[in-house]
């Protein structure tokens, strides 16, 4: 099961999404970073099509969104959120990346969500998100003129790896994010939009003590990028906050999660 891709035309550009179900109720879902919204369709079995029009939706920067502005914003995703769901009744989930958009919107959200599912959510003080949140806007801008120039960024990059800065997974990373001019786009794009997407500890703590809806939050035990145990501990404690740990890494959470019994029957 595919979906049918449509597209909405925003100011700023034109946003892909795939639509599958045709239930009274709405779920909207953004991926993780440097993916689109087909990753997420294998949690279709989770949301009866009878009970739930499902939107999967590529974020800008990614799959066949295509954006025109050098950044996206809190307002950006608002207007996708309340033309997608037209005054009905909606839920929200967000994988990685997409759950660090869904925690910084939800003090803005004036139709309220029913539930929120945050499958290994960004921004609750990861070393990834401390990259986010604290570099500087100028260090951003001098660094995304640096990358210009790959080859030798990559091979400062080789330096750092050899020298012990950085570690292999971040050297991959890097090599694949910097391969294309549309790969480095989308890194570069990205980056600078989420200064308008900052979080942390204690901010994301502040925000989801305060949610007026369930929040369900898968982990991964396997996860190496987000590790369940510093998740956990930075979620603990919340009564509308509901953890669940999965036997998987951060990739595949997708291909495990389930939502909690009777969710589809609760507001």
């Amino acid at each position: 099961m595919q979906g049918t891709v449509r597209f909405l035309e925003l100011l700023n550009g034109r946003v892909a999404y795939r639509e599958l179900g045709y239930g009274p109720k709405c779920l909207l879902a953004f991926h993780g970073f440097g993916q689109d919204g087909s990753v997420l369709l294998p949690l279709m079995r989770a949301f009866p099509e009878a009970v739930y029009t499902c939107y999967f939706i590529d974020l800008p920067f990614h799959g066949q969104t295509k954006w025109e502005d050098p950044t996206f914003s809190h307002s950006d995703l608002m207007q996708i959120i309340r033309k997608l769901t037209a005054g009905r009744p909606w839920e929200g989930l967000g994988h990685s990346l997409g759950g660090r958009l869904w925690i910084s919107l939800l003090p803005e959200l004036k139709l309220r969500p029913e539930r929120l599912y945050l499958l290994a959510p960004d921004g609750l003080g990861s070393s990834w998100g401390g990259l986010i949140d604290h570099t500087p806007a100028r260090m951003r801008y001098r660094a995304a003129r640096w990358l210009k120039r790959p080859l030798r960024f990559l091979q400062l990059a080789s330096l750092l790896r050899d020298w012990g800065v950085i570690d292999r997974f971040a050297l991959r990373y890097l090599q694949t994010q910097l391969a294309t001019e549309a790969t480095r786009r989308r890194l570069f794009g990205t980056w600078q939009s989420l200064l308008a997407f900052k979080l942390g500890k204690n901010r994301a703590q502040q925000i989801l003590a305060g949610a007026d809806c369930p929040v369900e939050v898968g982990l991964g035990k396997k996860d190496i990028l987000l590790p369940a145990r510093k998740l956990t501990a930075a979620l603990e404690g919340m009564p509308q906050v509901h953890l669940k740990l999965l036997d998987c890494g951060h990739w595949d959470m997708v291909q495990q999660w389930q939502p909690a019994k009777g969710a589809h029957n609760s507001g």
